[in-house]
């Protein structure tokens, strides 16, 4: 590799380190990385994987249906990320920024696997490193690298399954399918969309290697997948009631948002992508988002109208690949859940490194436009997380209102005293703590709060839908905070009613 190349690649991981950790140090904590890092929490201190702080009577996404026994142990898919974290957690201690540390490892983990990956197709650092550099911009992506959700994980050891097989399948094919299928199921294992990176890998065995496979490489494989469920079988086994009863509830859940199979890649694309980048609270410039999505399209449809990648074998079996992962994210992905875009925007930011790499290789006009949408594109993602940066609603927002709830807490500490919230309180005053996440307000559990924390995109999100689906669950809401408490701090974001 040329000296010049490394520089670049240095330069590059030093730019994704920094904005990563901006928005690691700046973003608000929410429900989804205080229900993992909880998890983690209970391992170490218990030996258990519940998320503690969490009802199983008050959970809102399941529109208050009861997760039986979440609170001792989670069984709605492995533990794997969270068995993990609770080891980092051992050596760094638990905090906000440890866990979103622990996620920008797994984001390093991903740029390496995508440059290993165009490098090895392309047989271009060039260009492996335009695609990276394209990755590390994105916001979706430097938001999962900075959250404390599994995704990035799951993401990290799918792209990697893909690199192994690629970069091992020439001159060791066994050993390429043990690696890649290992990580695959690693991935699965670590969340349900590990299904992507595993779906992608087969696809290439049988784009590239169908001639080659045997039945030494079948069984090799299948005892990879032997192994997977017999760690699976190990940690579910001995829940085997409480596995069926929340997977159950959590898997009808999934399955009732899907319409049909046309219908899901349809929504993928006007519901996924609107809501991320043109979402209705949008307003001045906050418009040019929708640009990302759109110079990624022209990105796509550019390198498949490129004749000079389309004769590429290797730039050939890329796009292949983006449409192979784009199908799947379309189907198993019924949810359009945003932060599943970690799984879909590395490939259209490659598909559109290689339009560049090959509009610079043409020259003329083609070059400049080509260019230019990179330029734009990289501008627009700089500017998105510079004005997230700047708000720092960590600082300026979380940390008072946690600060407030503390006081109450000790004002009344000589007395039994229950605060309702969304569970990242957990991260200010410990998942031990007088933290109880119910966002039914104690209608399923009788619980009775002396603290009750509403804030957007939690508590007051789940109101608004109970008072669509459960009319009954949003009056009891309604008759607490006006008739029992008192609103007694409001910063515009976070609302905290006391007695």
């Amino acid at each position: 590799m040329l000296l010049s190349t490394r520089v670049h690649l240095a330069a590059i991981v030093c730019a994704f380190l920094a904005l990563a950790g901006a928005l690691s140090y700046t973003k608000r904590p929410w429900a989804d990385e205080a229900w993992f890092a909880n998890i983690s929490w209970n391992i170490l201190h218990n030996g258990k994987t519940g998320i503690s702080v969490l009802d199983p009577r008050g959970d809102a996404n399941m529109l208050g249906k009861e997760l039986p026994g979440i609170n001792r142990e989670f069984y709605i898919w492995i533990p794997a990320q969270e068995a993990v974290n609770a080891l980092w957690y051992k050596i760094a201690g638990l905090h906000v920024l440890t866990m979103r540390a622990a996620s920008m490892l797994w984001g390093l983990a991903v740029l390496a696997a995508w440059f290993a990956i165009v490098r090895k197709l392309t047989n271009s650092a060039s260009t492996a490193a335009l695609a990276i550099l394209l990755i590390s911009t994105d916001f979706a992506f430097l938001d999962a690298s900075s959250d404390g959700r599994m995704d990035i994980m799951c993401a990290g050891l799918s792209y990697n399954a893909i690199a192994a097989y690629l970069l091992l399948r020439e001159q060791r094919l066994c050993l390429a399918i043990a690696v890649s299928q290992a990580l695959g199921v690693a991935a699965g294992l670590t969340h349900p969309m590990g299904a992507v990176g595993f779906t992608t890998v087969l696809f290439l065995i049988f784009y590239l290697d169908r001639k080659r496979i045997g039945r030494r490489h079948v069984a090799t494989a299948m005892g990879v997948y032997l192994a997977g469920i017999a760690v699976a079988a190990a940690y579910i086994l001995p829940g085997l009631s409480l596995f069926r009863a929340q997977f159950g509830v959590a898997l009808a859940g999934r399955v009732g948002v899907t319409e049909s199979a046309g219908n899901t890649f349809v929504r993928e694309f006007t519901l996924k992508y609107r809501d991320y980048y043109l979402p209705s609270y949008a307003s001045g410039v906050s418009y040019l988002r929708v640009l990302i999505p759109a110079i990624y399209l022209i990105g796509v449809v550019g390198a498949i109208c490129s004749r000079s990648v389309r004769n590429h074998a290797g730039q050939r079996t890329l796009l292949w690949m983006t449409i192979a992962a784009i199908g799947s994210i379309a189907v198993l992905d019924s949810g359009k859940l945003y932060y599943y875009l970690v799984h879909s925007t590395p490939y259209l930011a490659m598909a559109l490194s290689l339009w560049v790499a090959a509009s610079w290789a043409r020259g003329g006009v083609q070059r400049v436009v080509a260019c230019a949408s990179a330029v734009v594109l990289i501008a627009l993602h700089a500017g998105w997380i510079a004005n997230t940066v700047r708000k720092d609603p960590y600082h300026k927002s979380f940390l008072p209102m946690a600060e407030f709830v503390r006081q109450q807490i000790h004002a009344n500490r000589d007395k039994p005293f229950l605060v309702m919230s969304s569970a990242e309180l957990g991260f200010a005053i410990s998942f031990d703590g007088p933290l109880s996440d119910d966002a039914l307000l104690g209608y399923g559990s009788g619980r009775r709060a002396d603290v009750v924390i509403m804030e957007a995109r939690s508590y007051e999100s789940h109101y608004q839908g109970f008072q669509r689906y459960r009319p009954e669950v949003a009056a009891h809401i309604r008759r607490l905070l006006e008739q029992e408490l008192r609103l007694a701090y409001n910063d515009g974001y976070y609302k905290v009613y006391a007695r």
